[in-house]
């Protein structure tokens, strides 16, 4: 890919003059320059758009041998995962694989089973989706979750004390708490809306949140942060030791910090 970028901007003026452009673009003081990364070596970075292309098709022979390297190995689908999720907005995909090919997945009941499952998978629901078969997309997505999920990552942890109280607190104050749970690594346990703009003022999680895309710290304090501050500009952790021990302090940290947020948001 690299060499063909560089065959054509020896060419193309203009080209040339827009690649080099956009390797140095950066938007408020963040790197957003366009790159080229095998699946291996994408892991932390965030663009707008990715384009996902594979170098995988049939020979000349016409077969197609069911080798993808990284993606067809143990522990592929995490390698997948993370390539898939680089996106802010939208995922291309340019493909030559014929997804019925990949593997055994679609003709068969059950979830996935090998690596290259998860790889049929994706490309299937790209497909149904990009040919506004939602309800078909929705069916396969349930087929692909194989692991049992917590009550902390599904979000149905609704006898949980310490976030009833939380909840009970924050409408104490005045205040009516949204319950923002959908089971994913971006679930928080409440949102409190500001009423002046109808928009999400903060964001209230009860201790670090618990998903396996969430298991390293800098997903999990880095990563997931600076997502979900595109929809939700602040996000305040209770934790539950202090809300036990150091009861006062832990409330009225929790009250000046939402107090905060729906004032600022109102000075915008």
């Amino acid at each position: 890919m690299e060499d063909a970028l560089e065959e054509r901007a020896e060419s193309d003026a203009a080209f040339r003059e827009a690649l080099m452009r956009e390797r140095e673009r950066t938007e408020h003081g963040e790197d957003m320059s366009f790159f080229v990364k095998n699946v291996e070596n994408v892991q932390g970075d965030e663009r707008d758009v990715i384009v996902f292309s594979t170098t995988f098709g049939k020979n000349e022979q016409g077969n197609f041998r069911r080798s993808f390297g990284a993606l067809g190995q143990a522990g592929g689908e995490r390698r997948l995962n993370v390539a898939v999720t680089r996106a802010r907005e939208k995922v291309v995909i340019v493909t030559s694989m014929p997804i019925s090919d990949i593997s055994d997945l679609l003709t068969r009941r059950g979830g996935p089973r090998v690596p290259r499952d998860y790889l049929q998978g994706y490309l299937e629901y790209a497909r149904t989706v990009s040919d506004g078969l939602g309800e078909s997309g929705k069916t396969l997505l349930d087929r692909m979750v194989t692991e049992q999920r917590s009550h902390r990552e599904t979000g149905n942890h609704e006898d949980d004390g310490f976030t009833r109280s939380v909840e009970a607190f924050l409408e104490a104050n005045g205040w009516k708490p949204t319950r923002a749970r959908d089971g994913g690594a971006f679930s928080l346990d409440f949102a409190v809306i500001d009423p002046r703009t109808g928009l999400y003022a903060i964001g209230v999680e009860c201790d670090a949140p618990r998903h396996r895309l969430l298991d390293r710290a800098r997903a999990r304090e880095i990563w997931r942060p600076k997502v979900l501050g595109r929809a939700v500009p602040y996000v305040h952790r209770v934790s539950s030791y202090a809300w036990t021990h150091a009861g006062d302090a832990e409330r009225l940290r929790l009250k000046n910090a939402v107090e905060n947020a729906l004032r600022k948001g109102g000075l915008q």
